[in-house]
């Protein structure tokens, strides 16, 4: 009974390490984890910082911490990036860390299109912390006993992976695409093979500008954008916009794909609000699940921040063009 116990506890536990990657709603304000052809797309040296919490009703069940920078060379063409994730799941009993190195290049097609694929090799570790795991026969009425069951030795698995991505924009459009995980690394704690599935994304969005504000300077912008994302049986599409104004920006999205299975149906409405400054950004979003799980989970908060640094001051790149999506 011991053993069926641990058996059950591992099966539930490996489907939850290697199940679906974790994502975040403000997926611009974090471009290195959305596609590598993003590595240098500002054309100056930027970092990024992103937190996000998930389920806050169920406290640590999902916490998402990330960071980045990169850096476009323009003598030769190329974005540079590196990248840090750290995903805890049950209150820290499963870990996951992402390190990955991103390329990308960029090529002029035409006066106005330009194309920049990516690569991205990184380096995944998972890791089970059995102490902080609550065995059936240490379940008591009044306090926790100890546990009559052999505890496993810390499990930590590590393995290489890598994904590539295309993108094509102008000052005004931008659509690209990205397949992950395309080494079949066996990701599992004991034999049986279980390959991490591929990822497919496909994002793309517009930029809008507005006539200018009565008796003022300032521009006033709307983005509209989506992002669809397929791994294994999961599948996802967030769709939505912003207006920015000035420096302040409001977004209002939708995620699920409501024309298939109730499976697939509705998950969020979220909303995001930023502001941009001359070298950095911040943005906030909440989550408002309107699935089936909506008085469950309390949604998920997420905070971004960004720093550029004056590349025309120091990298000299005037004549670069970047991306017209926002970060956010």
């Amino acid at each position: 009974m011991r053993k069926l116990l641990v058996i059950i506890l591992l099966v539930v536990v490996h489907s939850m390490v290697f199940g679906q990657d974790p994502q975040f709603s403000q997926f611009y304000s974090s471009p290195l984890h959305m596609a590598p052809s993003f590595s240098g797309a500002s054309g100056k040296t930027r970092i990024t910082l992103n937190y996000r919490d998930q389920w806050p009703k169920l406290p640590g069940v999902f916490v998402t911490y990330a960071a980045a920078a990169d850096h476009y060379a323009k003598d030769i063409n190329s974005g540079f990036g590196v990248y840090f994730m750290n995903d805890q799941a049950g209150n820290g009993k499963i870990n996951t860390t992402n390190v990955a190195g991103n390329y990308s290049y960029n090529v002029k097609l035409t006066e106005r299109w330009n194309f920049r694929p990516g690569i991205k090799f990184y380096y995944h570790q998972y890791h089970i912390d059995y102490s902080k795991v609550v065995f059936n026969d240490q379940l008591g009425f009044d306090y926790i006993n100890p546990t009559s069951v052999e505890i496993p030795q810390d499990n930590r698995f590590s393995y290489f992976d890598f994904g590539s991505s295309l993108l094509f924009y102008n000052n005004r459009y931008w659509i690209g695409g990205m397949v992950d995980h395309l080494i079949k690394a066996s990701p599992s704690f004991n034999d049986n093979p279980n390959y991490k599935p591929l990822k497919y994304s496909f994002f793309g969005g517009a930029m809008i500008p507005l006539e200018r504000l009565q008796y003022k300077r300032d521009l006033h912008s709307l983005y509209t954008a989506f992002h669809f994302k397929q791994q294994q049986n999961v599948t996802q599409l967030d769709v939505g916009a912003y207006y920015e104004k000035s420096s302040f920006l409001v977004g209002l999205w939708y995620r699920g794909i409501p024309v298939l299975n109730e499976k697939h149906g509705s998950d969020a409405i979220i909303l995001m609000l930023g502001y941009q400054g001359d070298s950095f950004s911040v943005g906030y979003s909440y989550d408002a699940t309107i699935s089936r799980l909506i008085t469950n989970t309390g949604g998920a908060h997420e905070i971004s921040f960004t720093y550029t640094f004056s590349g025309d001051d120091i990298f000299n790149i005037r004549e670069y063009q970047p991306l017209p999506c926002p970060e956010f």
